[in-house]
This record gives C-alpha cells, structure tokens and sequence, in this order.
C-alpha cells in the first residue's frame, strides 16, 4: 500500500512539473499565438497586427533561443515574470533582458 502511494505520489510531481520550463534549463515556454489573437483583438481584429505580432515572436525565440546560455540566471527568472505578466512574450522577455544587461554593465562602471 505505500509503494502504490509513494509512486502516485511521484508520478504526481513529475506530471505536476513536466510542463514547466526551468528558466535555467532554456527559453520558457510561451503561446505566442494566443498573446497574438489578444493584440488583434485589442485593436479591432487586425489580421496584420496578427501576423507582425506572429513574426515578432519567431524573431524574438530565435534570438533568446541563441543567446539564452549568456544571460545570468536572476536576470532570466525576472525577466521571466515580467513576460509572463502580460500574457507570455518572447519580445517582452528579450527587451527585459536586454535592458537588465544594460543596466547591471552602466552599474559596474558607476564610481561614487
């Protein structure tokens, strides 16, 4: 009876956590094609906002997708957050990246 407990249990907690993406492992997951029907949406169902929005997306996971190793973790999991606040954007994810890196190398060049 405890074995059968303990592997529900496991099975459990690998099936509770297979579907998140560590930030360290590689780029989260995101569905940029709901973020995208929600940015039509917002501006009266533009097929066009659809697809720059769609090709925005793709640009931006290829980019994090190359760069992803090179940022450091804090930066990653913040970042994350942030994207994940307005609905999961690889851009929002890139441009919080971006400005964190930049901000953290200003930093290191202040001398008070």
């Amino acid at each position: 009876m405890k074995r059968t407990i303990l592997k529900v249990s496991a099975a459990a907690v690998l099936f509770a956590t297979s579907g998140q993406n560590s930030h360290a492992d590689g780029v989260p997951r995101y569905d940029p094609a709901a973020y995208c029907l929600k940015a039509e949406e917002s501006v009266g169902g533009s097929l066009r906002t659809r697809k720059a929005c769609r090709e925005t997306e793709e640009d931006a996971l290829a980019q994090l997708t190359d760069e992803w190793t090179a940022f450091p973790s804090t930066t990653k999991a913040h970042c994350h957050k942030v994207a994940e606040a307005v609905g999961g954007s690889y851009p929002v994810l890139m441009t919080c990246i971006e400005r964190e890196m930049d901000a953290a190398s200003i930093a290191s060049k202040l001398r008070y």
